[in-house]
């Protein structure tokens, strides 16, 4: 069953009778750009983001609410061909969203090549979301030429064809610059069906506090520390409580797979990961507008990408 009835608000008045919602899939390969798009279109700062592939791990709703219109973008693991236990159920929340969305984005890199892994993602949504429209959406439009684009427009949908398939429409943008957001924005409330304000109108994400602290703790992982540690590395917090005056206390450790892995994190007389924790408080306290105490600690947890009782206590279970 949907998670909309959970939230959904059925009494429509006369002044909604023309209301338009729904909820939008963010689609690609990893690192396309996804989680930096829904941050550009929300103002702010709620998805993480970094240069490592599969940052995001879990959905995440981002509720833009417009005259007359609130759209529900919902940021998703980038999809891939799986390594792992992780990487398939990764792959499946990514699908359940998609075909559970009123319109999908398929974001494609402007400044890389379209490849086989790209004509792999239309291939799913082809099988998964067959009567959804598909949006063609080129990302990082200002890092590449016009011709680049033009050429990136043309093989993405002529493989889409190939599939049987034709893009509802398309854009060029920049979630850096800014570029061309208002005219997506434009679009796909176009596409929507008249419906409920899904979500209370000061409401911005569709997460926890847990949640959000978790995934902001993993950003800092994700640019501090090496190649070899993102992929091996989740964030599980173990308490969050607010206290007098407006003071939040957060208890969190990180998992890495190996010893050596959590010496790194770890670094030399705890400066890494003391690091990690002074940035991750940062941003937590500017997005929760509060002062934070946050208290780190490092665990190893072998294989935990293969373990279904990891996989489920992270939230990351099919």
């Amino acid at each position: 069953m949907s998670e909309r009835v959970d939230t959904a608000r059925t009494d429509f008045s006369r002044e909604d009778a023309h209301f338009k919602s729904g909820f939008v899939a963010l689609i690609g390969r990893p690192s396309v750009g996804k989680s930096s798009l829904l941050n550009a279109l929300l103002g702010n700062h709620v998805a993480i983001a970094s240069k490592v592939a599969q940052t995001t791990r879990k959905r995440l709703r981002g509720i833009l609410n417009e005259e007359g219109a609130q759209i529900i973008f919902v940021d998703t693991p980038g999809l891939h061909k799986p390594q792992d236990a992780l990487g398939k159920n990764l792959n499946a929340v990514s699908l359940f969203e998609a075909n559970d969305s009123d319109v999908i984005l398929f974001l494609l890199d402007a400044t890389k090549e379209f490849g086989r892994g790209d004509v792999w993602v239309l291939t799913q949504l082809a099988k998964e979301a067959d009567d959804i429209p598909v949006d063609l959406i080129i990302t990082k439009a200002d890092a590449t030429s016009a011709e680049t684009i033009d050429s990136q427009i043309e093989a993405a949908t002529k493989a889409f064809a190939d599939l049987g398939k034709k893009f509802a429409a398309t854009v060029a943008l920049s979630a850096k610059e800014h570029l061309n957001l208002q005219l997506l924005i434009e679009m796909v409330r176009g596409q929507l069906p008249e419906g409920p304000r899904w979500f209370p109108e000061e409401q911005q994400v569709d997460s926890t506090p847990e949640d959000i602290a978790t995934e902001f703790i993993r950003e800092q992982v994700l640019l501090s520390c090496r190649e070899e540690i993102p992929h091996a590395t989740a964030v599980i917090v173990n308490e969050l409580v607010w206290r007098r005056q407006g003071l939040c206390h957060i208890d969190a450790r990180v998992l890495v797979e190996r010893n050596s892995q959590k010496a790194i994190v770890v670094g030399k007389n705890g400066e890494m990961i003391k690091k990690i924790g002074m940035a991750a408080r940062k941003s937590l306290e500017t997005y929760f507008h509060a002062k934070i105490h946050l208290t780190l600690n490092v665990d190893v947890a072998k294989k935990w990408r293969d373990e279904e009782k990891y996989l489920r206590q992270l939230g990351y279970a099919e």
